[in-house]
């Protein structure tokens, strides 16, 4: 595709800072032009341009709005922006922070077999929901191998710890002792 040379808009000998590109990617797109041509015309993917327009609700002037967005969602805007201070802003974010603190203690400090069948389940399910299939498959088949292989047998667990079975021993021997003659136990007090 050829690009026209528009006097408003002289062609990039040097890049400009890149706010300056999507303003003008924005206004041109405002305008009536299409994704792909911007892109070539701007130096930018193809995806960007229609993927900030879907963020920030650009619409062409020949597309009718079904449905226009005075703002865009809170958890889309761009920018960085600390986690703390965006649950403060919006604290029904806090239960997601607690479940995913809450996954990861449980397999980093008491994995079981079962949580991690119900975290691979619940990543696979999400991964389908949000369009991902390929991190869907990948989880899909953790849990395949995860119902292939039996959940590891829990050590038999014994009535006392070997510190108690040392403590009866030494009982044991002093009762031992107690039971042996005077002269055993003359010796044992000196």
């Amino acid at each position: 595709m050829t690009q026209s040379i528009d006097p408003a808009f002289p062609p990039f000998t040097e890049r400009p800072p890149a706010q300056e590109v999507w303003r003008r990617v924005r206004d041109d797109y405002l305008a009536g032009d299409t994704a792909p041509v911007l892109a070539e015309r701007y130096g930018v993917s193809e995806r960007s341009v229609r993927r900030r327009a879907s963020i920030e609700g650009w619409r062409r002037c020949d597309v009718a709005a079904s449905v226009q967005l005075n703002e865009p969602p809170a958890w889309s805007r761009p920018g960085p922006v600390a986690m703390a201070d965006f649950v403060a802003d919006n604290p029904e974010y806090q239960a997601v922070v607690d479940a995913r603190e809450a996954d990861a203690l449980a397999l980093l400090f008491t994995p079981s077999h079962d949580d991690f069948s119900r975290i691979a389940f619940r990543r696979a399910a999400e991964g389908a929901a949000m369009g991902r299939p390929a991190e869907a498959t990948a989880w899909l088949r953790v849990l395949s191998l995860l119902d292939r292989c039996p959940p590891p047998m829990a050590p038999a667990q014994a009535l006392f710890p070997d510190q108690d079975h040392l403590r009866a021993a030494m009982l044991r021997a002093l009762a031992r002792l107690d039971d042996a003659p005077e002269d055993i136990q003359r010796d044992r007090e000196d």
